[in-house]
């Protein structure tokens, strides 16, 4: 089991990884602070469980993708205009076209694109990330790309 300086190490590596992935999930920042937050507490309690602490980044991970989705099934009774006007600017994506296209995609298709293109994670990390068969994933991103180039092509 992973001691307490060494979860706390490995986990503050994730930290920007985490904070992009929920970014791309979750428009509100409490939200996503929430989220992570919520992610760390439960990896701690359930570090035991980690079989392998060579996939501990992906693990981390799929507990916070799993914590956005609840928070996002609380929020479902928002409307998509709602949840769009409080999309703020994102810092770590420079070109705002780009930021602006990635957040009109759909929550399926968008984090395909953040966890392979942008977090650079293989698309069988990915697929396996988000608990998804292999074809589904290289579909979704397939499709997402199109969209994207569609939209900026547009701009």
């Amino acid at each position: 089991m992973i001691d307490e300086m060494e979860f706390e190490r490995r986990a503050r590596a994730c930290t920007g990884k985490l904070f992009r992935v929920c970014y791309s999930i979750l428009p509100e920042r409490a939200d996503r602070d929430d989220a992570i937050q919520e992610a760390l507490i439960k990896a701690w309690r359930k570090r035991g469980t980690l079989k392998d602490d060579a996939v501990f980044e992906g693990w981390l991970m799929r507990i916070a993708i799993n914590e956005c989705r609840n928070v996002l099934r609380h929020k479902k009774r928002m409307t998509t205009a709602e949840l769009n006007e409080m999309i703020p600017a994102n810092d770590s994506i420079p070109d705002l076209s780009l930021h602006d296209a990635l957040q009109k995609l759909d929550v399926g298709l968008r984090l395909p694109v953040v966890l392979h293109y942008i977090e650079g994670y293989t698309v069988q990390e990915t697929s396996r990330l988000l608990g998804l068969p292999l074809g589904t994933t290289k579909h979704r991103l397939k499709r997402a790309i199109s969209i994207l180039k569609e939209q900026l092509r547009e701009e």
